[in-house]
């Protein structure tokens, strides 16, 4: 028939390992961005630690540790996007329903936690006790 004789031919040809390094590179690099947000998270927290009596401070720290939980999925999912990408036989696929399914719990709590900060910042409240 053709060149490629069966499905795994057809993967192996679809998914080379260039194709694959460089995904797996870009994918890197949004690790890196994800790692460098948790650390500044991190630095926040402790430089503020322990100002916790100030309500404003409070707040924040709630906020950012939340935040940094969620950051923390953040990369879960990347790494193991990460390893999708070495390891199965049809990458794209598998990647593509994981991030259906763990990104959209992700990114929706994401939304609903930054709503959640933008409700802190500009309450009444707040704007007093600080």
């Amino acid at each position: 028939m053709g060149v490629l004789e069966d499905e795994e031919d057809y993967l192996r040809y679809l998914y080379s390992p260039e194709v694959r390094n460089t995904n797996v590179r870009k994918t890197y690099f949004w690790l890196f961005v994800n790692v460098v947000i948790f650390l500044y998270f991190g630095i926040v927290f402790a430089i503020f630690r322990n100002d916790l009596f100030n309500p404003c401070v409070k707040d924040l720290l709630i906020w950012l540790s939340v935040y940094a939980v969620i950051t923390f999925f953040h990369i879960v999912r990347i790494i193991t996007n990460i390893c999708i990408w070495k390891h199965a036989k049809d990458p794209k696929l598998i990647s593509l329903k994981m991030e259906i399914f763990f990104g959209f719990w992700v990114y929706l709590a994401e939304l609903g936690w930054t709503f959640y900060g933008n409700f802190i910042l500009y309450r009444d409240s707040f704007n007093v006790s600080c």
